[in-house]
Order: structure tokens, then sequence, then C-alpha cells
């Protein structure tokens, strides 16, 4: 793709550095600096056309860092800067400070405390952490280097040497992508003290806390200096080309999905080269590859040409494997999202085996199967739709069995009695034992063989069929539970409390809550939605509240009552 201005080739600018037997070049950041977008690992839509022509533009900040090269730059996302440490200075001594750019100006900042000085360390956003992390590089002064293999992370404020359990070996001009799929940063090769690094200690992956030797099937060979990114539009790390042990630059793409490498087989690639710059354009959908260092029409240098590198889209991958509740001749299905293949999910289809009866969605991940036999075992599979197809299918669920419902109901008191009518039956209660405090709800297991009874002080005493996942017994609270609410499984539940807390127990998810918020008048009950990815608030003045996949439908807040409202129910 033409550029309407480009900026002049380079390479060693700001991502990597070389640390082979090519001569270290000075040069970058003196007073001009030369942004395109932010130059981050990932860099957001900002509302224009997607197909407008790109442009490049020359930056005259007022401020500037000074001259440089093997500096490492990654984009901040808590902060909204990106964020340059280090280098090397004209004298090829290390440098050891931190700027930041704002879109406008750069800012030197003056950490507490900072990494030693260096060149060619790897550092990238950790999204997942709301950090960044800095690892090894080359300590340096005039003519000595040596490797490091120290980790740090900044806060938008401070650096804060990390000392993980495991850790790399030491290393420099390794490959650092944050990895959005995994919630991990991903730290490929690099020069080491025995040479380059690749299938051998060469993936590590870092989690916020500690670093994790992968030892994936297949690996890239042993390199260093390759640019690598996040292709959200695949969902996977991509890494092209670098330095490999023979001192050549190559031209190889690879992709990371979390636990192996992949080569991939473009029908055209760029020449190869080291120490370029590449960045996911998440308003284009592809990733945009600049410069480096090889070989282009026949001449070896620096280079200035700019390629964008894009999956084409596919049918989507199989969804997760369901889980189903059953009810009468019916059973409700749900499922974790497919990976898109590129191209948005446009609907779901279930199908139940036997029988084939089928439901489908326009990308919600759940359904209702209906016309299913009482007394017959069903499993249900799953495959979700885009604009190129229909992928394959997921897993079976667990075998559950429709079945008429009971048609009965339990009353609960406020000492734990239970009180069960029509084909309802006790399984036990809290009647006659002493209480902190008084039960104030009861919420009955999907098949009706069970229910938990919750007290005004969060303590839940389950009977049954009805499992115990925990509790807020015993727990300081700003204000009494007043209800609770299982999940479709029966695999947990919620608590609410009077001020709109919700405190989730099990698989039960917490989607958010009131509390902590003002509100006009207390919460005093709550109802989960059919696919427990959500649920709702009602407080006494009709007012709804609504969380996770919970839809609003209107509410009684701010209406005139004859009386309060003291309860909700999902329909």
């Amino acid at each position: 793709m033409p550029l309407a201005v480009g900026p002049e080739a380079w390479y060693e600018h700001g991502m990597t550095h070389h640390n082979d037997n090519r001569r270290w070049v000075a040069a970058l950041l003196a007073t001009v600096t030369v942004i395109a977008a932010p130059v981050a690992v990932r860099v957001a839509a900002t509302g224009a056309s997607a197909r407008s022509t790109p442009t490049w533009t020359e930056q005259h900040p007022a401020t500037s860092p000074p001259a440089r090269t093997g500096a490492s730059m990654a984009y901040d996302a808590a902060t909204g800067t990106v964020v340059l440490f280090g280098g090397l200075d004209i004298t090829e001594n290390g440098l050891g400070d931190t700027w930041t750019w704002d879109g406008t100006d750069w800012t030197e900042q003056h950490p507490a405390t900072s990494p030693p000085a260096r060149t060619g360390a790897a550092m990238a956003d950790d999204a997942a952490a709301g950090d960044l992390v800095l690892f090894g590089g080359a300590g340096t002064t005039v003519g000595t280097y040596r490797l490091l293999g120290d980790t740090w992370t900044w806060d938008g404020t401070d650096w804060t040497e990390q000392h993980p359990a495991t850790s790399p070996a030491a290393r420099a001009d390794a490959s650092i992508a944050d990895d959005a799929a995994t919630g991990t940063v991903v730290l490929f090769g690099g020069a080491g003290t025995t040479g380059k690094l690749g299938s051998a200690g060469g993936t590590w992956t870092w989690d916020g806390t500690d670093w994790t030797d992968q030892h994936p099937a297949t690996s890239p060979d042993p390199r260093t200096a390759a640019p690598a990114a996040y292709d959200e539009a695949t969902g996977s790390l991509v890494l092209f080309g670098g330095d490999n042990d023979d001192f050549e630059v190559v031209g190889d793409t690879w992709a990371w999905d979390g636990t192996d490498w992949t080569e991939q087989d473009p029908k055209t690639v760029p020449p190869p080269r080291a120490d370029a710059t590449m960045v996911d354009d998440v308003a284009t959908g592809q990733l945009v590859l600049f410069g480096g260092y090889g070989t282009a029409t026949g001449r070896q240098g620096p280079l200035d040409d700019t390629w964008t590198y894009v999956v084409p889209p596919a049918a989507p991958a199989a969804p997760g494997t369901p889980t189903a509740v059953p009810g009468d001749g019916q059973a409700l299905v749900s499922w974790a999202a497919a990976t898109t293949g590129g191209s948005p999910v446009t609907g779901y289809t279930v199908t139940s085996v036997p029988g084939g009866r089928t439901c489908s969605t326009a990308g919600e991940l759940h359904c209702t199967v209906t016309g299913l036999a009482n007394g017959t075992a069903y499993t249900f599979v799953v495959r979700a739709t885009n604009a190129v197809g229909t992928g394959p299918t997921s897993g079976p669920s667990v075998p559950v069995t429709p079945a008429a419902f009971p048609g009965g109901y339990w009353a609960v008191a406020a000492d734990g009695s239970i009180f069960p009518f029509g084909s309802a039956r006790s399984y036990g209660s809290m009647g006659g034992q002493v209480l902190a405090a008084p039960v104030v709800g009861i919420a009955a297991t999907p098949d009706g063989g069970g229910y938990w009874e919750v007290a005004a002080d969060g303590g839940v005493f389950p009977f049954g069929d009805a499992a115990f996942s925990g509790s807020m017994g015993g727990r300081p609270l700003a204000a009494p539970v007043v209800g609770i609410a299982g999940t479709p499984d029966g695999h947990g539940y919620w608590e609410v409390a009077a001020d709109g807390g919700i405190f989730a127990f099990g698989d039960a998810a917490f989607s958010g809550s009131v509390g902590g918020s003002p509100i006009v008048s207390p919460v005093v009950g709550i109802a989960a939605t059919p696919t427990g990815g959500g649920y709702r608030e009602a407080t006494s003045d009709g007012g709804i509240f609504t969380f996770g996949d919970a839809q609003f439908y209107g509410s009684l807040g701010g209406r005139p009552l004859t009386a309060p409202v003291v309860g909700l129910a999902t329909g």
C-alpha cells in the first residue's frame, strides 16, 4: 500500500537492537519524532474510514529525548501514552532514562526507581495486569555489553523490579508482544550467552506475576530482532522474520495460538528483514509492518517499505462444549462463543441427539430446544455461522433428561421452617435451630430436588441436592442480605444485599451491582436470567437494575405505588 508521505528508511528504531557482528547504528529521536498513530502493539480505531488514504506526519515536539538507537518502546494502554526506555546514545553508551509521548510532546519521567541502563530490552503492554513489562537487554558502557535477565514493570509513575520464581535466561533483542487471547505477554528468541534462542527455552509467557517456559511442539528457528504483534482479527500472535543463527535475515511468518507455533504460508511475503516494527491496526483489521534491515531489489541495508498482513476470513471455529438444563419437554442450552475466523459470527444452531430438534440464535449464546420427549436422554451440539460459512460441530453436552416439572412450591419462614405444597417435598430446614439472623429467602435447584435458604447475615443453608458453595455468613456486611438466586445448572448462586451488593459463589459469575452507588430505595430481590449470564435487582420503589445479559424491559421506579415492591421473578 503506497503512502502519501513516508518516513525515511531505518532500522534499530525503538523496538529491538541488533546484538551481532553488525555495527551499532546511532540515529533517531534527536529533535524530530516520527509517529504513525500510537506506536504500540495495537493501534486503536479513530472513527476515520478504514480505507482512507494513510499519511505519515513528521512531528515537531517542544521537548524530545536525546538521539539514540536500540531503545525499548511500547504503548501503555492504562495511561494512554507511549513509553520509551533506554537505548544507546551517539557514543554507544547505555541510557536508562524514561520518556512518555502523549500524542503531542515528549515528557521525561523521573521515577523513584528505574532499571539499569540498557539497550535491546524487550518491552510490551501487559493489558491484563494494566502495566508495562520490560525484560532483559544488554547493559552497556562504551565497548562493553553484558546480557541482562531481570524483569521490571512500569505502572505509569514508577518502575518496580519483579522477582519471579521462574525467569527466562538473560537475553537481548528478543521478540515480545501482549497476547490478548490468553491474557499473557509472550517472549520469544533473542541473543543469549550461548547464542540465539529458539526451540529450546525460546518461548516464555508472563502472567503478571511469573514467567512460564512454554514447550511448544513446533517453534520458529532461533533468531533475534523479529517483530511480533497480536492480530486481533485472528486471535493469534504473529511473528515475522528476524536474524537467524547464521546472521542472515529471514522472511518467514509464524502464528502463536497460546500453546503452539504454526508456520504460515502467505501467498506474498515481504523481503527478509530484521529490526522492523509491526503493530496491529484494529481500525483496518490488519497488521502493519514497516522498515527494518534486510535485502530488497538487490540492495542490502535499511528498508523503507510498508506491508500489511491480513488472514482471509474463514468459517468460525467450533463453539465451546454446551451445557444443558432440562425442562418439561425442552432444554435450555448454553455455550461459549466461537472464534470468529476473521468474520463476525452471525448465528448459532443447536441440534439435539437423538431427534435432530434444533433452535437458532442471531448471536446469543443460549436458546431453548423444544419438542423433546420427557424421559428420553439427550445431548446437544452447536455450530456457528458467519459470512464465509458454517463451522465445525462442538463437542456434545452432558446428557440430560427432560421431565414434567413437579407442580408444587415451598414457602420458607423467618425461622427457617419449610412448608412444601403440591408435589414439592421437604428436604430439611433450619426450623427449630438457632440462627444468627432470620432467614430472608429461598431458591430451588433446577430439578426441584433441593433448595437453599439464605439468612440476613449472608448465611446459606443447603438441603436435598443443593450444594454449598460458600456464603457471607460471619463476614462483615454493609447492609443485610435480602435474597438469593441459583444458577441454571444448580452449581452456584448469588446473594444480594439491601444496598445492592452482589456476592457470587460456585459457578455464579459476578456481572456488576449497585453496591456502593446511591439508590433511592433498598434492594429487595434478585432474579437470574435463564442462561445464568446475568441478573436483575429490584428495589422497593419498583426500580430495576440489570447486569450481564439481563435486558431491561421497564420498571415502576418513579411511579406512585400503594405499597412497596417486595420481590422479582424472571419470566
